[in-house]
This record gives C-alpha cells, sequence and structure tokens, in this order.
C-alpha cells in the first residue's frame, strides 16, 4: 500500500452526504518529495544576474529503511544550472538534469538537496511575466523487494519573473511648452 489516506466524501462515494477517509497502514517506506523555490533577482536592469535557489527534500515517513534512493530534477528550458549548495547525496548535473543518489534513507530521516540556476538573460518578453515552472521526483526500493517502485514526484514550484523594459531617451532639442 502506499500509507496515503484515501479520500471518497464530497459526493464521492454516495449522494448522502457523508464523507469517509480510508487510510492504508503499510510497513513499507514511504516517501514524501517536496520542492521550494525562491526566486533572487539581480542587481543589474537585465537577466544577467537573476538566480533561483531549489530546495528539494525527500522524507521517509516509513517504518523501514527506503533503499537505492534516486533524485530527479530535469531542469526547465528557460534556466541553466550553477552550483549545488549542498554536495552530501552524489549530486550531479549533466545536461540539464540534477539528480542525487543515496544508499539508505531510514524511516523519519531526510535527504535535502539544494542548488542554484541561472535565469537565461536572452529571454524576449511579450510585456507578460514569464512563469518558469520545475518539479523533482524520487524513486527508491520502499518494500525491501530488489528495485526501485513508481517515482513520487513534489509539487510543482512556479516563479513569476517581471519583464523588463529598455527605455531610450534623447534630447531632440528645443523647449517645452
Amino acid at each position: 500500500g502506499t500509507g496515503l489516506p484515501e479520500d471518497l466524501g464530497a459526493d464521492a462515494d454516495s449522494s448522502d452526504g457523508t464523507n469517509r477517509d480510508i487510510a492504508t497502514v503499510t510497513s513499507d517506506a514511504v516517501l514524501e518529495v517536496t520542492k521550494a523555490s525562491e526566486y533572487n533577482p539581480g542587481l543589474a536592469n537585465d537577466l544577467s544576474d537573476d538566480q533561483i535557489d531549489y530546495i528539494i527534500r525527500v522524507r521517509n515517513t516509513g517504518v523501514i529503511d527506503a533503499t537505492d534512493i534516486l533524485i530527479t530534477d530535469v531542469l526547465p528550458t528557460r534556466v541553466t544550472f550553477d552550483s549545488f549548495t549542498t554536495t552530501t547525496n552524489g549530486e550531479t548535473h549533466l545536461s540539464g538534469e540534477v539528480t542525487a543518489t543515496a544508499a539508505t534513507l531510514a524511516g523519519n530521516d531526510e535527504i535535502e538537496i539544494r542548488f542554484t540556476v541561472n535565469v537565461d538573460s536572452t529571454l524576449g518578453f511579450t510585456g507578460d511575466p514569464l512563469i518558469i515552472e520545475n518539479t523533482a521526483s524520487a524513486e527508491a526500493d520502499t518494500d525491501g523487494v530488489t528495485g526501485r517502485e513508481a517515482a513520487i514526484e513534489s509539487t510543482t514550484v512556479r516563479d513569476e519573473i517581471d519583464p523588463v523594459y529598455a527605455v531610450s531617451l534623447s534630447d531632440i532639442g528645443g523647449v517645452a511648452r
């Protein structure tokens, strides 16, 4: 089982207006994947030094160890990898994909990955804010049987980047009246 409650309420179970929740109890490891982001606008008048900091947390809320953990984050096309601020879980970056591995994640323990990306400074704006979305995932052997189970995804984080406008002023002479 997944160890997560299944909500059958809000007319999902019948027209009688009741709300039933079913909780599956499991003796497996249960992964919980969360992701957070913080947009850091740079000082330049363009996007040349704008960055986004990402934090991925994978927590085992189960009772047994999860093993053979693989954390994956495919970066959005509008950013480029800059650097890791943690390097304790075999973090790597290759061709727009951040990965991290761990042999074991004990029950009630957590893995945290922190890294920074640069916002593409060549982006053209149409006057609307630019939305950059990103999701991470983790997979592991959670039931003690050889092989990883299906990947669990984090919620999607959204960073809104305001348009940058270039304004050109020139003196054409004369006096304003």
